[in-house]
């Protein structure tokens, strides 16, 4: 980010797929020493949403009402925990986010404030 002269947002509240079905997959997966289990979140438009979450890594859902980015709230009030794989397919493209470790830590409100000389701009897609 230190080149950068402008960033894009994009507004988390919206979010307009609807939901088609979900999928609850009950054997454990190993993921970086952690028992994941797996969900597979479908949407009208073929879009999905598969995750393999450790429940022994908690997240309180309600933190992130707001982020609807994507379908990661309904994500996170499934699954109440942090995702160490997930894989968002849809018909334009397949997004695969996998966690290298896990590393549990305070962080300064400070970490999220970005440079003032930064132009925030609204993304067009």
């Amino acid at each position: 980010m230190k080149d950068e002269k402008n960033v894009h947002f994009k507004d988390s509240n919206i979010f307009k797929k609807k939901l088609y079905k979900i999928e609850y997959y009950y054997e454990n997966f190993k993921f970086l020493d952690y028992d994941c289990k797996k969900i597979v979140i479908h949407f009208g438009d073929n879009t999905k949403i598969t995750s393999y979450y450790a429940p022994k890594l908690y997240v309180d859902s309600k933190l992130f009402k707001k982020d609807k980015y994507d379908g990661f709230y309904l994500l996170f009030s499934k699954t109440n925990s942090i995702s160490l794989k997930t894989i968002y397919e849809s018909k334009e493209y397949t997004k695969t986010v996998i966690a290298r470790e896990i590393v549990k830590q305070n962080i300064s409100m400070k970490k999220f404030n970005l440079p003032k000389e930064l132009d925030v701009i609204k993304a067009p897609w």
